[in-house]
């Protein structure tokens, strides 16, 4: 396997120059976990739709079908050859479908890696794989800072929210203060990065069983470890409704519908797609002072969650040789998270999220140099590597 990768590597890695010679083509292949609703396949649907609005056809390709496919080097897609390819999963898995792929049965335009990230800094082996990419895109700057300044490839489009089907069918919260809070995570990420604990249980201790308040918290794909937990803290509670299944997008909008607010008391976020949607919606958001939330929440201070530096450990988490101990993640202060409920419930939503809502529509921006036939990379993006 790892032949078969550096294999992948030296066949589709380009040179520097011929990489920030393109233009952006006509279209793209955009390959992504379609139809699935964990974060990097939600993010796969707003950079179609995003594409579209901007002028670009776009196919739709199920990354799914190379990754299982058995034919090394083999597989392709029918597509016009000056169209680009976009694949939109983050890098090992991205490589992997390389490898799976018959150079000479793909479009030569650009090929554009979507990558998020957790920690301060990204893996070695992503470093490497980010070369085989004219350029990787990534949703924040906390993302695009955890490469290190690797090379000027590494560019930040923010998630285009305002794409998403929340955004698109919701209505404005049914209450002006919050009463009805959210918490939400997904099995494949890691229960220890989204500290959904520390939520839970800040929520119980400032309303109690308190019938006017209620709090959702939305899980899919657990293990029986993470199960258990959740069930340990939310125990006894007569107002907390644990939602632990996969809803349709007209599910979602239906649970969203009786949301005033979004809580994360995470310890590291690559963007918060949820916390931009409720502030698109005008809905509260509220969460940990650090991160690539802080892309949109930075102007917003009442919104921020104080917290304290911990050691990232191994315990539940997906970073393997990354939790070494070394490294660093937030940790939420108890007393501010309840704080955050208690003020929540004072606020008005629609004003507490004014700011964000600012923030959001400065960062689309990000995609503001992105047209058909014009340069891949803007001449200022090359000059600061001159």
């Amino acid at each position: 396997m790892h032949g078969i990768l550096r294999t992948a590597k030296h066949v589709f890695t380009r040179s520097p120059s011929k990489s920030r010679d393109f233009n952006w083509p006509p279209g793209f292949v955009v390959s992504g976990f379609f139809g699935e609703t964990f974060g990097v396949a939600r993010s796969a649907d707003l950079t179609v739709e995003k594409l579209e609005r901007l002028g670009f056809k776009v196919i739709r390709h199920h990354i799914t079908d190379f990754l299982t496919s058995k034919n090394y080097f083999g597989n392709g897609f029918d597509a016009p050859e000056d169209y680009g390819w976009i694949i939109h999963c983050n890098a090992p898995e991205a490589l992997h479908a390389l490898a799976k792929t018959n150079p000479n049965k793909i479009p030569k335009g650009p090929r554009l890696g979507y990558w998020a990230w957790e920690l301060e800094d990204i893996p070695a082996d992503w470093k490497q794989i980010s070369r085989v990419f004219d350029q990787i895109i990534v949703p924040s700057s906390f993302v695009r800072d955890s490469f290190g300044g690797l090379s000027p490839n590494v560019v930040r489009r923010s998630h285009p929210v305002e794409t998403s089907d929340l955004v698109r069918n919701l209505k404005g919260p049914k209450r002006d203060t919050a009463r009805t809070f959210l918490v939400q995570m997904d099995g494949k990420s890691s229960l220890s990065r989204k500290n959904v604990g520390a939520a839970i249980r800040a929520f119980r201790h400032a309303f109690g069983d308190k019938p006017e308040f209620k709090l959702i918290v939305k899980t899919q794909f657990l293990n029986a470890r993470q199960q258990d937990a959740i069930k340990g803290w939310i125990d006894g509670a007569l107002n907390i409704e644990w939602v632990d299944k996969t809803l349709t997008d007209p599910q979602m909008v239906e649970m969203w519908q009786d949301i005033d607010c979004v809580i994360s008391t995470h310890r590291s976020e690559g963007y918060g797609l949820a916390l931009a949607e409720a502030a698109s919606t005008g809905r509260q958001a509220y969460a940990t002072a650090w991160s690539g939330n802080l892309d949109f929440m930075c102007n917003q201070p009442k919104s921020l969650i104080d917290y304290r530096f911990i050691k990232v450990k191994e315990s539940d988490d997906v970073y393997g040789p990354m939790a070494d101990g070394e490294r660093r993640w937030a940790e939420v202060q108890f007393s501010s998270v309840v704080q955050t409920f208690l003020r929540a419930a004072e606020t008005n939503s629609y004003d507490q999220g004014g700011p964000m809502r600012e923030k959001l529509s400065q960062l689309s921006r990000d995609w503001s140099d992105v047209a058909p036939d014009q340069p891949l990379y803007a001449t200022d993006e090359l000059r600061q590597y001159a």
